[in-house]
């Protein structure tokens, strides 16, 4: 089984942070019907996300729980990989390569100008272990 890993790297006349990014990208794939599923490093950013995702636009709101992956249709929130099972997207939200991956899941790395050195050395590692990896800016 060839596991999917996408970069996806925000253009770079862009002045938005991680988190503003991140959060258009899961705009963009919850309308796309996908269930999200967002890896964090902790719960303290688990708690942060979940209130940059409470405020994020005034005109668009984001469905988001924390925990495990369930069959409601919103943004799932947790620094538990076992939480993952049954997404379809996975967006790593840490700063480290993942190291468990979902079958028929697409694995999502992302990032701003100032990410690039991260990311280069996040698809060296992922191109190591011969995974089918694209690319994609934003």
């Amino acid at each position: 089984m060839t596991h999917r890993v996408t970069f996806i790297l925000q253009e770079e006349s862009s002045s938005t942070n991680r988190i503003a990014f991140l959060c258009t990208l899961l705009t963009l794939w919850y309308r796309r019907g996908q269930s999200c599923f967002c890896l964090t490093p902790d719960q303290d950013y688990n708690t942060y996300l979940d209130d940059q995702l409470w405020s994020f636009s005034a005109s668009v709101f984001l469905p988001h729980t924390q925990g495990p992956v369930s069959k409601v249709h919103q943004i799932h929130l947790s620094n538990d990989p076992d939480h993952a099972a049954g997404a379809t997207t996975i967006f790593n939200c840490t700063q480290d390569c993942l190291v468990e991956f979902q079958p028929d899941c697409e694995h999502i790395e992302f990032g701003i100008a100032s990410d690039k050195n991260r990311l280069r050395k996040l698809y060296k590692n992922y191109q190591n272990q011969n995974l089918s990896l694209s690319f994609l800016r934003m």
